[in-house]
């Protein structure tokens, strides 16, 4: 860096020493000393021996021809050109001959002070203006990073709960949800692009008045009797020095920008960073504080004792969790802690391995688009337009030497293009690292309590760092590989960057999915029965092909019936549910509803008609009322705490300081497994659908609890009785009254029947439920 920039400055001084010295030697007096001799030589000299009348029109062409005198030049040129050439070529030996010390010294020598002065004061108005605009820079870059933090969060929500969205008709919602903040964070980005396009425009602008304030206020000290000393090569050395000085700031442009947001995302990391060393929440100092003796960490008994512990969440100060408890758990002994729901730990739901992936697909690759067609892209047009340009002049002057000069031209074009190709190369290759690492990021992060239990920080640090790592030394490559290009070949290495995110982030969104689950077409039956049929049905998932998991199952269920499926895990029964969701099509047979096959129906409509309630409650992060109205639209507070009592919740809720407007957190952190999954209830109890589908539904629940909702459930049914339910139970007491059991193995029904039918046939029912019996 320091070799480029003593280059810059010496190239700057010679190209003033031999510009000056080429213009002192042309002119030797000042222009109107020449004025005054052109005039005089015109009236003395006005007649050419050839016959040719001068006038002050052609005296500068003619005069020549007519005073010509080949005697003159030899005398003339005898002592001129050896001290021409001793001047010149001094220079050149300087250039070669001093050290790169030398240099500067020379430089600052040469530099006359009170045209630097003026200069300087140019100087400090851009650096003024360019910190204002840093400021500017940067505050918009954290509230775009925090608005799209948001988006961000909505996206994991739903791509780790998709199966609830789409089983609610909840697309649109979310899609306006994420929409929304984007909208913001347009906001954001157009404000800071005004910002750093108007800072790049100023040193276009001052650039451009260097040059005619130099030359200006140069002219003028030169005139000046106390300045005779000023020279035209002092006048070009300081121009030319400040011109590339604010050039070299006009091509760091784009990586200013690059800083500032640097500086803004910072604030976020750094905020985040400092979070962990909270006062309240720093393990390490609170051992410090409370252990006296680091022995005595050794002598633990596993005794545990709350002594007038009170406690409230974060989120709801104003609900008191824990009130003065005073508990002694003793060593060797099993204490037990019952009472309603609401005490027990909420913990966050596993999201599927893919949302990680997609998410850091949506943040990272339309940041990287984003930072590509911003500054960069204008630098880019910038450069190639002014190098067609002046291609174009040059083949209009002489074409023969233009293309003689183009022959580098074309070798830095073929650099450019590799760098493109290998920055994208490199590009996909760390691409499959990160996303293992933020899909690995985002399962610790939902489940940090648990992270927190095990005590396996550090080896899950281990593990990130371990795909950081490997980044880091394909970067390292890439550094390596890529060093010896210069400012044009950086951009080429955003823009190859760049096209491999493109290529990933629109293909994400290209894609046609087998389940169109936005489309809004098919068959909407007018008089739906919640008839469904299995006939002959095989499926395979695509993520397992090998694996049979339904085998010509045959399944009728009619209008109204009370339906259980019960077996071992892995035989298929949550499956038969996510066919009649239609989340995967039928690899085999035919699954119809109502005599007409599914695949033929409105698939929005269809799940309208369906209710379902999983064994791990989703909830989202919005009110109570929004969660249990999810995906439907203009429902009143009536209809929400007809449904919120019906699901035996609405008691709770009155109880807390913002009753239905509480937010219930990322997965509904804030609630208690018992009360997420009573308002999962209550979502769909407002539906009224035709076809209830329970997967687990009461598994969360403590007893007391459970039997309430299974008198709501059993309520629902009687409602209407022509709806159709189907339960998936692990506890078979709780389906005793079903009008029909089926027991699945291995994918097929091999027993069916009332539970009072399966007892008496003493098979694989009967062995369950005497196994649980046992159990209890």
């Amino acid at each position: 860096m320091l070799g480029d920039v003593v280059y810059a400055l010496t190239t700057i001084i010679l190209f003033g020493r031999i510009t000056g010295l080429f213009a002192t030697k042309s002119f030797s007096v000042d222009c109107h000393n020449q004025y005054e001799n052109f005039v005089s030589t015109i009236i003395n000299n006005s007649v050419c021996p050839f016959g040719i009348d001068l006038n002050p029109f052609n005296y500068d062409r003619l005069h020549k021809l007519c005073h010509y005198d080949n005697k003159i030049v030899p005398s003339t040129l005898s002592p001129i050109t050896p001290l021409f050439r001793e001047n010149v070529m001094h220079l050149v030996y300087l250039f070669f001959g001093l050290s790169i010390l030398g240099f500067l010294c020379i430089s600052l020598n040469y530099i006359c002070w009170t045209i630097a002065t003026k200069r300087q004061t140019s100087r400090m108005s851009i650096l003024l203006f360019r910190s204002l605009i840093q400021r500017v820079i940067t505050k918009e870059t954290e509230e775009q990073l925090n608005t799209y933090s948001k988006a961000e969060q909505i996206a994991q929500e739903v791509f780790s709960s998709l199966r609830t969205v789409l089983s609610f008709n909840g697309r649109k919602y979310q899609q306006k949800q994420y929409e929304k903040e984007l909208k913001l964070n347009e906001w954001f980005t157009v404000r800071k692009d005004i910002a750093f396009g108007t800072f790049f425009g100023w040193l276009f602008f001052i650039n451009f008045l260097v040059y005619s304030i130099g030359f200006t206020f140069g002219s003028i000290l030169m005139s000046d009797d106390t300045h005779h000393t000023l020279t035209i090569s002092e006048i070009l050395i300081v121009v030319n020095m400040f011109a590339q000085a604010l050039g070299f700031l006009n091509a760091i442009g784009p990586f200013f920008q690059s800083i500032s947001e640097a500086q803004g995302a910072a604030v976020s990391v750094f905020r985040l960073i400092d979070e962990v060393h909270d006062e309240n929440l720093n393990e390490r100092e609170i051992l410090e504080e409370n252990i006296s003796d680091e022995k005595s960490i050794s002598n633990i008994n596993g005794d545990i004792e709350f002594d007038n512990v009170s406690f409230s969440y974060p989120s709801r100060e104003n609900a008191t969790a824990l009130n003065n408890l005073k508990l002694i758990a003793r060593a060797n002994q099993t204490t037990a802690l019952v009472g309603s729901s609401g005490c027990e730990v909420a913990y966050f739901d596993r999201p599927e391995n893919s949302s990680g992936a997609i998410c850091n697909q949506l943040s990272s690759n339309a940041a990287v688009i984003q930072d590509m067609v911003g500054s960069r892209l204008g630098v880019i047009c910038e450069t190639l337009s002014m190098s067609a340009i002046g291609v174009l002049l040059g083949l209009f002057y002489n074409w023969q030497l233009t293309i003689i000069i183009f022959i580098p031209f074309v070798i830095l074009l073929i650099a450019f293009i590799i760098q493109i190709r290998l920055s994208s190369w490199l590009k996909s290759q760390s691409d499959l690292i990160y996303c293992q690492a933020s899909t690995l990021a985002v399962e610790v992060l939902t489940n940090m309590r648990t992270v927190k239990q095990l005590s396996i920080e550090n080896e899950v640090l281990r593990q990130y760092s371990n795909m950081i790592d490997q980044v880091l030394r394909i970067s390292a490559f890439a550094m390596f590989a890529l060093e010896s290009l210069k400012v044009v070949q950086m951009l080429a290495q955003r823009m190859g960057t760049s096209l491999t995110a493109a290529h990933a982030f629109f293909d994400l969104f290209d894609r046609i999915p087998t389940i169109d689950n936005g489309l809004n077409k098919g068959q909407e039956l007018v008089n739906f029965r919640g008839e469904a049929d299995f006939n002959q049905v095989k499926f395979v998932y695509p993520s397992r092909p090998t694996v049979l998991v339904l085998n010509k199952l045959q399944l009728s269920i009619k209008s109204g019936q009370r339906i259980a499926l019960v077996g071992a895990s892995g035989c298929g029964k949550s499956t038969i549910v996510q066919l009649l969701e239609r989340f995967y099509d039928v690899t085999h047979g035919e699954l119809t509803l109502d005599g007409v096959d599914i695949r033929q129906l409105n698939l929005q409509w269809l799940r309208s008609r369906l209710g379902v309630v999983s064994q791990e409650p989703v909830l989202f992060d919005l009110t109570i009322a929004e969660n249990i109205t999810y995906g439907l639209e203009n429902i009143s507070i009536d209809e929400i705490i007809l449904a919120a009592t019906k699901a035996n919740i609405h008691q709770f809720i009155q109880q807390l300081p913002q009753g239905y407007e509480t937010k219930v957190g990322v997965k509904g952190s804030f609630l208690s497994g018992g009360e997420k999954q009573r308002i999962a209830i209550a979502r769909v109890l407002i539906r009224r659908p035709k076809i209830l589908l329970l997967d687990e539904a009461t598994s969360a629940m403590d007893p007391y609890n459970e039997q309430i909702v299974q008198e709501t459930l059993e309520q629902a049914q009687t409602e209407d009785p022509s709806r159709t339910s189907i339960i998936i139970a692990h506890r078979l007491a709780t389906i005793r009254s079903c009008d029909l059991i089926h027991v699945l193995e291995m994918g097929r029904i091999v027993e069916s029947g009332t539970h009072t039918e399966l007892i008496e046939k003493h098979g694989i029912y009967y062995k369950m439920l005497n196994a649980q019996n046992n159990v209890q």
